[in-house]
């Protein structure tokens, strides 16, 4: 018996152990990976930790180096995975933390260690040695800003002109050229810092169109020359010199190759160099507008102009309002001009705030083509007020080189005196309703038995209708008298709700993009899809116009939406793989790119995108 106990017990500490041991097997693993030991002046490597079973990661030490920007991206990418074998379950869990290690000048480097408490212990990388190279445009690549071949006023439109010249790559060993269409992909667009031009190239990208480029001559060299206009209206000298701040990214190749992908048996560029070349701005001769002459009512407007005016009623009591509405019209039709347009200081206009009470908040003003109309309430301070006084309107006027005028028509109304309440009114009232024995104003009686005499030669009535003093309905009576106008009012909200989604197919886009998103990631595991679907989500969900949208724009509006850095985190990375992808030519399925999008975009549902932004680049 005792030797049967023996063995029974051995047996379950033989058990006991074999679980400890099974459980312990996947054991907390670092290891760090780097993208290289060279890189060129300002584009970044990255250094990367990838950590398996870690139950508590620390905040890194991260060396601060001259000459380096080293920056922690957080965990850029995370993978959990469970089996069950004979019955027993084990977890593991990988958390991908990432490092940029950017360099800001050329010159040899040694990365010092970074150190990451992993479980209470610390974990570093060796020393990197890492060569800066600064890249050399050698004339591969010109960027001018050009603005009108006259001096314009402060506050006048003034048109601006983007021209990039790119060399046209031979590849000589292939007997090969690069066409025009070829040198603008050439062109970082989401790397270029466009200033004005912004919105330009933007509406391009939506529309699907590009500049297209025209073969010039330079120095003995040929080039594509693309062009990109744009009008603005700077306020003053430093606004203009902010508005010409352009710098083009443009990835020159040194060599090209034989593709190597299955799916492209063409040629492709290497030895990409990164030039960031900033615009050589021309002389734009600004001039400021005259201190003289300058009326007091003067706001900014520069340009020629017509003005118009209207009331709505014209016959008002004392005190009510009266629409007064402004319209100022663009006869030179620049668009930008009626953007920044304001209007006359209607408060501070002694003729017409004599005779009327104005609100002293600033007028917003509605764009309506050509057209600005500025609206306001106002009301007559009393009955001896007979018309509302011409409004003058001031302008500088860059043709005639002077300040000018422009009078709306007088407008005539009638003002009636304001009809006062007496105590007197009140008390009367009051009696009515509550006193029905008593003759009414009008000198009828209100009494039930004169209302009974008054309606007895029609037909008879028992004098014990009146008598009662409540009627008790039931809810059968009221479900048949309520029903009619319920349905009149639900018939109403289908109407409106309908004619609401018409007006507004963006706010649709943006309550449904979650759904219709969620709904093709759950089928779809082809990584350039998957990234197209979190772009596509992140452009409905922002409100934006139907589009497609870069990921840097898909980035900037998350960010705008102040998602979680972590959440922004995996979004790039997720958006990186997919783009490598695709460029690559890669039509590999992977169930786990789409899964961690599904995640993704359940994390950015909580994001406030009622913030964001209508600009993308």
């Amino acid at each position: 018996m005792a030797a049967r106990h023996h063995s029974t017990t051995l047996l379950l500490v033989m058990i006991c152990s074999l679980i400890t041991a099974t459980r312990g097997t996947h054991a907390q693993e670092v290891s760090v990976t780097y993208t290289g030991n060279q890189t060129w002046v300002d584009t970044p490597i990255q250094i990367q930790f990838t950590i398996e079973n870690a139950e508590q990661i620390g905040d890194p030490v991260v060396p601060e180096q001259d000459g380096l920007e080293i920056e922690y991206l957080g965990v850029t990418n995370e993978f959990s995975q469970t089996s069950i074998i004979n019955g027993v379950r084990s977890s593991k869990r990988t958390l991908s933390l990432s490092f940029s290690v950017n360099p800001i000048r050329e010159g040899l480097f040694e990365i010092e260690p970074i150190t990451i408490q992993v479980n209470g212990k610390p974990f570093s990388s060796s020393p990197i040695t890492l060569t800066a190279i600064a890249p050399k445009n050698d004339g591969r690549v010109f960027v001018e800003l050009t603005g009108p071949d006259r001096s314009v006023y402060m506050g006048e439109s003034v048109n601006l002109t983007l021209g990039i010249w790119v060399e046209q790559y031979t590849a000589e060993e292939y007997g090969v050229e690069a066409s025009e269409s070829v040198s603008w992909q050439l062109v970082d667009l989401n790397q270029t810092d466009w200033g004005p031009f912004r919105e330009t190239i933007q509406e391009l990208v939506n529309n699907r169109q590009r500049p297209k480029g025209t073969v010039r001559a330079r120095d003995g060299r040929i080039y594509f020359r693309y062009e990109l206009q744009r009008e603005v209206r700077p306020a003053d000298i430093r606004e203009l010199e902010q508005l010409t701040e352009v710098t083009v990214a443009v990835s020159y190749p040194t060599g090209v190759r034989r593709a190597r992908s299955l799916f492209n048996s063409g040629l492709e560029f290497t030895g990409l160099i990164p030039l960031r070349v900033r615009a050589d701005v021309g002389e734009i001769d600004i001039t400021p507008l005259p201190e003289e002459g300058r009326p007091s009512d003067f706001r900014g407007a520069v340009g020629d102009f017509v003005v118009r005016a209207s009331a709505k009623p014209v016959r008002v009591a004392a005190g009510d309002p009266i629409t007064f509405s402004m319209l100022i019209g663009n006869v030179d039709e620049n668009d930008s001009v009626l953007d920044t347009l304001r209007p006359p200081p209607l408060d501070q206009l002694e003729p017409l705030t004599r005779d009327f009470k104005i609100p002293t908040d600033p007028i917003a003003g509605t764009v309506d083509g050509n057209i600005k109309i500025f609206t306001q309430s106002i009301r007559p301070r009393d009955e001896n007020v007979t018309e509302i006084p011409a409004i003058p309107f001031s302008f500088f006027d860059p043709d005639l080189e002077t300040y000018r005028t422009l009078y709306t028509n007088p407008i005539s109304i009638e003002v009636t005196p304001a009809e006062m309440l007496t105590s007197g009114d009140i008390v009367r009232s009051g009696n009515q309703e509550f006193n029905s024995a008593e003759p009414s104003v009008d000198g009828v009686s209100t009494d039930p038995v004169a209302e009974l005499a008054l309606v007895g030669a029609n037909f008879p009535v028992d004098e014990r209708l009146f008598s009662k003093k409540s009627i008790s309905v039931g809810w059968g009576s009221y479900v048949i008298l309520g029903a009619p106008p319920l349905a009149f009012l639900a018939g109403l909200a289908l109407v409106a709700r309908r004619r609401w989604r018409e007006r507004n197919p963006d706010s649709i886009r943006a309550r449904t993009a979650a759904s219709r998103s969620l709904g093709v990631l759950r089928r779809e595991q082809r990584p350039g899809e998957i990234g197209r679907q979190l772009r596509t989500y992140i452009s409905d969900r922002s409100g934006r116009p139907s589009a497609s949208i870069t990921s840097s724009e898909a980035m900037r509006l998350a960010r705008e939406a102040h998602t979680d850095p972590e959440v922004l985190m995996s979004l790039e990375s997720l958006l990186r793989t997919t783009e490598r992808s695709g460029y690559g030519g890669e039509l590999e399925q992977d169930s786990e790119l789409s899964t961690e999008a599904i995640r993704i975009i359940r994390a950015l549902e909580r994001c406030n995108w009622r913030s964001v932004g209508k600009v993308s680049s």
